[in-house]
């Protein structure tokens, strides 16, 4: 993290991988939302946007974006919050054939550090960056289910060589957290192996919420491709003396 090319011209904000002209390089930060709002009589498909943007600041300050919708690949240009920097403790949930797996908190509580609250930013994304994200939403007004977000991280072994894959899920809950990991890092693990990835390890996590009445909720994965901001830089650098 001593290149350059991984922040923003911005000292106070982070900013979006196509707002900055360094390019190339990039850090992704890890977000799982989700959110139930009131109804208010608007159109059903506005009850839904409104929701949508409550999910993008339930856990972290990840709204006032141009999100644009990428594939889920880290490159080998690519940083991951919570793993290359800002590092807490992985919690081991156990080994799916072979290949260790681990929870994904710590890595959404990087992007918690990095970005902030709404009511307490700490170096937000600036307002209006165009903003490369790995996402996927689901919504249900449905009184009483619970509706879920979930993602992996497929860790290569070699990264001058590969990539990571970021794998988005969303939809309604019906199994326990074990049980639901399990089968979201065995399909990473498929595509990988589709796509020539030895893989190291696998983050994997998950959010919910139940549906109240006559509200809408949303449940969203929202992986941030940006710059960090300037002043992160010296805060990394004494982390990794």
């Amino acid at each position: 993290m001593k290149d350059d090319c991984y922040f923003s011209d911005y000292e106070n904000y982070c900013s979006g991988y196509l707002d900055n002209p360094n390019g190339g390089h990039y850090v992704v930060l890890p977000y799982l939302g989700v959110a139930c709002v009131q109804k208010v009589g608007l159109p059903k498909e506005l009850e839904k946007i409104v929701a949508f943007d409550a999910a993008e600041v339930s856990f972290a300050n990840v709204g006032r974006i141009n999100a644009i919708s990428v594939s889920s690949f880290v490159g080998l240009n690519g940083r991951l919050a919570g793993h290359d920097f800002f590092k807490g403790e992985n919690d081991f949930l156990g080994e799916v054939d072979s290949v260790g797996v681990c929870s994904l908190d710590s890595l959404l509580n990087a992007t918690s550090r990095v970005l902030g609250s709404v009511e307490n930013p700490v170096y937000p994304i600036f307002p209006g960056s165009m903003v490369p994200c790995a996402m996927k939403s689901f919504y249900s007004d449905e009184e009483g289910v619970k509706i879920y977000s979930g993602l992996s991280i497929s860790v290569p072994r070699d990264r001058e060589k590969n990539p990571f894959l970021l794998m988005e899920d969303v939809g309604f809950l019906k199994d326990d957290f074990l049980y639901y990991s399990e089968k979201l890092v065995r399909g990473s693990l498929e595509v990988c192996d589709m796509q020539g990835i030895d893989v190291d390890r696998v983050y994997v996590g998950r959010r919910d919420i139940e549906v109240g009445q006559n509200k809408v909720a949303c449940s969203l994965v929202m992986c941030s491709y940006v710059h960090l901001a300037g002043k992160l830089k010296r805060e990394i650098l004494r982390e990794n003396d």
